[in-house]
């Protein structure tokens, strides 16, 4: 074990209060799978909680052992690279929800072979742990994350030496459609780690609505949200043109023509890829559904798209090219 780390943990858990803390620390010392899933168990505690205060805890535990770090993503997400990735491009992918992320950055981790990773804890938006950053930076790797744009954030990834990122979306009209369905098949599920979630963030009641009245929901409470943070990333990719080299792709461009997508997305990281890679995922769209890109025209009733496409700026139509 890293002896500086081992020095750290034992600081932590003397001076820890928070016994979900202590057991996964005092877990590190027999079984790192074990360590691994519990702090992947208290992450999902705090965030349930809105407390941010783990992410104290979290910088410390891996801010002078990048093995562990790594370790620690390949056992929670199951990416199958173990220790170093062999590309050490950092690859950071910015998204809108709902607009294919997982099938996005694994695509590119399998093509690349290189470690999926977080430098967020929360799903939306994130706030930046700065060791993760850190070891991102340094040693590579593909995060996706749903990053708000805030002065803050982009300041902060400039300050550690990315220069570098993606940020992809899709009409947020669709996106609150499949938003929507997703909330709902996760409420059907029990057991899912996601629900407490989402009764959390929308209130007991929002369990009880038809996918008619989640859809409403969330034009009213939801879609402004979203087409701002579109709007938001188009503004600090002009201020900070200087310093950032954001490219805008959007789930249009990935449909029509996946490897194109793929191509243009690691060539702007300068990754190191194997272009025969690609040519197989040409007409491998299995992961999206038929109508995915304007399936709203057809479940929404007249009146939610008139209300939702109030929220549709220019800028947002451009991207799409659709009114």
């Amino acid at each position: 074990m890293n002896q500086l780390l081992k020095q750290q943990l034992n600081t932590i858990l003397s001076n820890s209060k928070n016994d979900d803390i202590a057991a996964a620390i005092e877990s590190y010392y027999s079984s790192i799978s074990e360590f691994c899933s519990r702090i992947n168990e208290i992450k999902y505690k705090y965030i349930a909680r809105h407390d941010r205060s783990i992410n104290q805890i979290f910088d410390q535990i891996f801010q002078n052992d990048p093995s562990l770090y790594y370790k620690y993503h390949n056992q929670i997400i199951g990416s199958g690279h173990v220790g170093w990735p062999r590309n050490d491009s950092a690859i950071l992918l910015v998204t809108l929800p709902k607009s294919a992320t997982v099938y996005i950055s694994s695509k590119i981790s399998n093509i690349c072979l290189s470690p999926l990773v977080y430098i967020t804890l929360e799903p939306w938006p994130g706030d930046l742990i700065s060791s993760f950053v850190k070891t991102f930076k340094l040693y590579g790797g593909v995060v996706s994350t749903h990053l708000a744009p805030s002065e803050e954030n982009i300041q902060f990834l400039i300050s550690h030496g990315l220069e570098k990122m993606v940020v992809h979306v899709r009409d947020p009209r669709q996106a609150i459609l499949s938003w929507s369905h997703y909330t709902e098949s996760i409420l059907c599920d029990a057991n899912n780690r996601n629900r407490d979630l989402i009764i959390s963030q929308y209130g007991p009641q929002y369990a009880d609505l038809s996918l008619h009245d989640k859809i409403d929901f969330h034009i009213d409470s939801t879609l402004r949200g979203w087409s701002d943070w579109i709007e938001g990333w188009l503004h600090l990719k002009q201020k900070y043109s200087n310093e950032m080299n954001i490219m805008i792709t959007s789930l249009n461009g990935l449909v029509s023509d996946e490897s194109g997508y793929f191509s243009s997305v690691l060539s702007h990281f300068d990754a190191k890829f194997n272009k025969c890679d690609l040519t197989s995922l040409d007409g491998d769209n299995v992961h999206f559904r038929k109508g995915t890109l304007d399936e709203w025209k057809k479940i929404f009733t007249n009146s939610q798209k008139d209300r939702s496409s109030q929220f549709i700026s220019e800028n947002i139509s451009n991207i799409f090219r659709v009114k």
